[in-house]
């Protein structure tokens, strides 16, 4: 699975769950399930190249 990153809240956002993270909204397929030590996102990279890493999602 790779995670993508859109601006705005889901089209179908019955499908998601929403979670909030120092003020930013996550939502995440309902499918997902996150590990108990938590969920975290970062960015990787240098300059221009960077990507977002998320790392805490059972699969």
């Amino acid at each position: 699975m790779i995670p993508a990153v859109f601006a705005g809240t889901p089209n179908n956002s019955k499908s998601y769950q929403k979670l909030v993270s120092e003020g930013i909204n996550v939502y995440l397929p309902r499918n997902i399930t996150v590990k108990p030590e938590g969920l975290e996102i970062s960015l990787r990279g240098i300059a221009f190249f960077k990507q977002l890493e998320v790392s805490g999602l059972q699969v």
